[in-house]
């Protein structure tokens, strides 16, 4: 994980903060990189951990705007990523895997 996450900042990050690209856009998607790249390495590339992923990714983009003007295509990302998050475990109780 934390080769993974050296190579995300020497290949990408550092490299786009010193051409000149926006230090807080950089920060925001090589976050998300890392955090995708360490999931898949930890926890393996499988649909519980895509979910897990994306609502993560979904909960914390709600926090980049102000409350009085997030829209509510935010909100309901959120919202239907983590109802996609139920269905899934509710499959796998049903299936008896949980």
């Amino acid at each position: 994980a934390l080769a993974l996450t050296g190579i995300v900042l020497v290949v990408f990050a550092v490299p786009a903060i010193l051409d000149g690209s926006s230090s807080s856009a950089v920060a925001v998607v090589a976050a998300a990189l890392i955090a995708a790249a360490v999931t898949g390495a930890l926890h393996g590339v499988n649909a519980r951990s895509a979910i897990a992923l994306i609502g993560v990714l979904a909960w914390f983009s709600r926090g980049w705007t102000s409350p009085r003007s997030r829209n509510r295509a935010a909100d309901l990302l959120v919202y239907a990523f983590a109802g996609a998050g139920i269905l899934y475990l509710a499959q796998l109780w049903l299936k008896g895997s949980l």
